[in-house]
C-alpha cells in the first residue's frame, strides 16, 4: 500500500486529524514493510510527510532558508534579530533559532532543493552546535521536554547521522529522552503523541530497532485513544474501525 492509498482510505492530515493520520501511516507501513526494508520505508515516508515541505511549500521554504542564512552571523552563529536572554513561558525566542535550523535543513535535504549548498550546511552545523552547547531552557516544561527534542530529533532526522558529528548525534539523543514517556506522559493526549513521535525520529535516525517497539506502542496506545475520539465525533473510517475493534 503507498501513501497515496493511505490519504484515500484514511483522508488527509488536515482533514482526518494528525494523530490519527499518524497512526495510518504507522500501521501501514508495519503491515507492508519487510525486516530488510523496513527503516527504509518508514523513514522516506516520515520525511516526506511530516518534516520535508511539499512540492507547493518548497519555495517559500527555500527563499526563508536563503533569508535566515543571510542574516545569521556567522561570528558568532546566533541570529541578531533573536533576544535570547527571553524567558517568557508562552514566547520564548530562543526556539526560533531551532526553528530556523529545522527550516535550512529541510531546504538543505529535500529533494529538489539546496543539495550543494555549503554554505548552507556549514551554517547549520555551526547554529546546531551553540545550540546543544548553550542547551537554553524555559520554566514552562513543555519547551524543554517536548518542543525542543521535536525540533532536535527532526534535524537529525532529515540530516541523517553520517552527516552529523558523534558530539551532534549524542546530545540530539540525550535530548530526546527528555520526551519519557516511558516515566511519564505529562498529562497524556497530545504531549503523548509528541513524545511518541519524539522517539520515533530518534529510532528511524539512528537504525534503532527499538523503534519497532514504539510502533508496538502507537497501535496499542495511540490508535486506543484515537478510536475513542472518533467515535465521540461520529466519525466514519472503515479501515481504522477494523483496527479499531483489534485493538480494544
Amino acid at each position: 500500500m503507498t501513501i497515496m492509498s493511505v490519504l484515500q482510505l484514511y483522508g488527509s492530515p488536515i482533514i482526518l486529524g494528525f494523530p490519527q493520520f499518524l497512526v495510518a501511516l504507522v500501521i501501514t507501513v508495519i503491515a507492508t514493510a519487510t525486516p530488510q526494508d523496513d527503516f527504509a520505508i518508514v523513514r522516506e515516508n516520515v520525511l516526506k510527510i511530516m518534516l520535508w515541505p511539499t512540492p507547493d511549500q518548497l519555495p517559500a521554504t527555500l527563499a526563508q532558508a536563503a533569508a535566515n542564512l543571510s542574516i545569521l552571523d556567522l561570528n558568532t552563529c546566533q541570529w541578531p534579530d533573536l533576544n535570547y536572554t527571553t524567558r517568557g513561558p508562552e514566547n520564548w525566542d530562543p526556539v526560533l533559532h531551532m526553528f530556523r535550523i529545522s527550516t535550512m535543513t529541510a531546504a538543505l535535504t529535500v529533494p529538489g532543493g539546496m543539495t550543494n549548498d555549503t554554505a548552507l550546511s556549514s551554517a547549520i552545523h555551526c547554529a546546531l552546535e551553540v545550540w546543544l552547547e548553550q542547551d537554553w531552557q524555559n520554566p514552562n516544561w513543555w519547551w524543554n521536554y517536548i518542543q525542543d527534542p521535536l525540533i532536535a530529533t527532526g534535524i537529525m532526522l532529515m540530516l541523517g547521522v553520517e552527516r552529523m558529528s558523534p558530539a551532534e548525534i549524542g546530545a540530539i539523543i540525550a535530548m530526546s529522552y527528555r520526551a519519557d514517556w516511558w516515566i511519564k506522559d505529562w498529562g497524556g493526549g497530545a504531549n503523548l503523541v509528541w513524545e511518541l513521535q519524539i522517539q520515533l525520529y530518534r529510532g528511524l535516525a539512528t537504525s534503532n530497532y527499538s523503534a519497532e517497539r514504539l510502533n508496538a506502542i502507537f497501535r496499542q496506545r495511540i490508535l486506543c485513544l484515537t478510536c475513542r475520539e472518533m467515535e465521540m465525533q461520529n466519525i466514519r473510517r472503515p479501515g481504522i474501525a477494523v483496527r479499531c475493534r483489534e485493538q480494544l
